[in-house]
This record gives structure tokens, sequence and C-alpha cells, in this order.
């Protein structure tokens, strides 16, 4: 075999295919950089669509508290990946009760929508949460162009239109229990009642942070992952925020990955660590690099995305399932029974035999 990728498609595919008749597979081309790239998206795609499989259903809500950390560009791709490679029901939920965005996103009117006060209006306390319900409300809510059915925040008023938290946990209930996959864009405030109910509800918490923007103001959003993640834990969400994921969108060129794990403790403005918060992160570390078509604030387009853009969206979806409850008790499973067979020595079985 040769020591290079095999061609999966394109004439060198065929080539391949002749050279093994002739038994000359040396002379397989080498595969150049577009194909290169479109055989790692391929298995990017396939790896998704496996975890969809083994994860059919899961909730997951984005979080950071200060504005302009890319948590609502975050929320509607993912949101939109997923609901192309699912092909199942895909609902967006706008958290952000004060400047919510998410249906803009996709090009929605809010007559396209559903709202969050309408569900929690429409749904009487104690009532049964029956499928048919669900279907008279979403259905109100035109897709976006990959499917995504969106639950718009109504902009606030006065006081008496904010959501309560128990009008969140309702509309994030009926939801829940009648979609594959649903998706929480959060506001800025962590610690009101609204915030408290989606962190009871959802699996899985996304921290967001934007490199770009930081990067001509001082790091804010970047400082506001530590700041955040403890809010949380001290909520009572410490295994949540643990297992999290965190994305690190618009990173420059020439940056790494790995430069930007500082942000996982408590740091001062000059950037040294004040409080080590590191050690408890076991989650999913993901980049996203800077994409010019992300940063104009546009309508989501996902074919206008470019190469790497698209493939670390797809990275990113796959990390959060990757932390889901489900997959992660089935990974602690097999780890601990590595362990039980590593802890087993030959000369144990000799003298009981």
């Amino acid at each position: 075999m040769p020591d290079r990728p095999i061609p999966a498609m394109g004439w060198q595919a065929g080539w391949y295919k002749l050279m093994c008749i002739l038994g000359q597979r040396h002379r397989v081309p080498r595969v150049g950089s577009k194909e290169q790239r479109v055989l790692d998206r391929q298995a990017g795609v396939a790896y998704l669509r496996s975890l969809t499989d083994q994860v059919p259903s899961l909730s997951f809500a984005f979080w950071n508290t200060k504005g302009g950390a890319s948590k609502t560009p975050t929320a509607v791709h993912a949101a939109e990946v997923l609901s192309e490679h699912s092909r199942t029901l895909t609902v967006l939920i706008d958290g952000n009760q004060a400047a919510g965005t998410c249906a803009a996103r996709y090009g929605l009117d809010y007559g396209d929508t559903v709202t969050t006060h309408q569900l929690s209006r429409n749904i009487r306390e104690g009532e049964e949460l029956a499928h048919r319900d669900f279907k008279s409300q979403i259905t109100l809510a035109r897709p976006s162009a990959k499917g995504v059915r969106v639950v718009s925040a109504e902009s606030i008023v006065d006081d008496q239109r904010q959501l309560s938290g128990k009008g969140m946990a309702r509309v994030l209930e009926l939801m829940g229990h009648n979609s594959e996959y649903l998706v929480v864009d959060t506001g800025n405030n962590v610690v009101e009642s609204l915030a408290r109910s989606i962190g009871e509800y959802v699996d899985v918490f996304v921290f967001t942070a934007n490199a770009q923007n930081d990067a001509t103001r001082g790091n804010d959003t970047l400082r506001k992952i530590a700041t955040t993640m403890d809010t949380l834990r001290k909520l009572g969400f410490e295994d949540k925020v643990n297992h999290a994921v965190v994305v690190i969108s618009n990173m420059p060129k020439g940056k790494d990955l790995d430069d930007y794990r500082l942000y996982l403790n408590e740091v001062t403005l000059e950037d040294k660590v004040k409080r080590m918060l590191d050690h408890k992160f076991d989650g999913k570390f993901v980049g996203v690099p800077h994409d010019a078509h992300v940063a104009r604030d546009g309508i989501v387009d996902l074919e206008a995305l470019s190469w790497e853009t698209l493939q670390a969206y797809i990275e990113v979806v796959s990390a959060i399932l990757e932390q889901s409850p489900k997959l992660r008790s089935l990974a602690s499973s097999q780890h601990e029974a590595s362990n039980d067979d590593q802890t087993a020595s030959p000369s144990d079985g000799r003298n009981q035999a």
C-alpha cells in the first residue's frame, strides 16, 4: 500500500483503482492540498454523524458574562452545523432577554419565530407538555436555511416584560421534551433566576471568548471565561463547568490555541495569574480562526465561511457531543475497566490456578 492517503474521489481515485488492477499501486498520484481538505472534511463530518447516532438528543448553553464574547455567533453557527448533519429537529432558544439577535442572524423576523413570552403564556402551569402542544407552537417558527427553529427573545420594554426563571423553565421543558437538540444562547447576567433555570436544565456548558476583539480591548472576554466559570461553580454547577467546552473564536493567524489556556485561571489586567483554576477544568478546548464573514455579524451562511472556519465549527459541535453525560459516562466506564485489567497480573492467575 502507498505511504500516502488513498484518493477517495476524482481522477486520482480512478487512477488508483487502475494501478491496483495492474499491480502498480506504487504509482498512485500524490493527494494535493485540495483533495486532502476534502478527505479531512469527509472524516470530520463522518465523525460528527457517528456522534449524533450515539447521542440522539442533547441540550447545551453558551456562556460569558461579557458582551462581545462571540456567544451568539458561536451558538447560531453550531446550531446550523448540528441541524445540517444530524437532520433532526434543532431548536435555538434566545435567552438574552435584553438584546437577543439569534433570529436576525438567521435572517428571520419576529413574525418568523415564536417568542419565549408567547410560549410561557401559552403553557399553563402544571399542564402536560404533549407533543401536539409543542407542534402547535414550534410550527409558528420558520426554519433557518439548515432547519434550525428559533425561539426568539422579545426586547425588554419594562420590568413586567422580563421573562421569569419559572417561565424559562417551562419553555425549556417544552422544547427539550419535543426536540432532539436544544441550544440556548444566554445573556450576560448568570446569577439571575433566568440563568439558573438554564443552568439546571441543560446537559453541557459552552464558554466562549473573542480573541480578535480582545486584541484591542484588553482581553476582556478572555478574562471573563474563568470569572463566569467560577460564578457558575458557586451556583452549584461545578460538574457541568469542569466538563464544559471552551471555544476561543476569531483567533488571529499565527496564534496557538494553547496561548489562551492561561484564561482558564483568574488573571489580572496584566495577564498575571491571580488564582489558579485551570486544574479544575477537564473539558474540551477548541479554537475557531478569524473569518471575515463571521466578523461582519451578517446572516449565517455556512457556504460563505472559509474552509478552516467551517471545519472548526464541526469540531466545536463534535466536542460538545463528546462532553454529553452519556459519552462521558461511557468513557469513564471504559477507563475503569481498563484499569481493572491492568491491575490483574499474570502471576495472580497462576497463583489462583
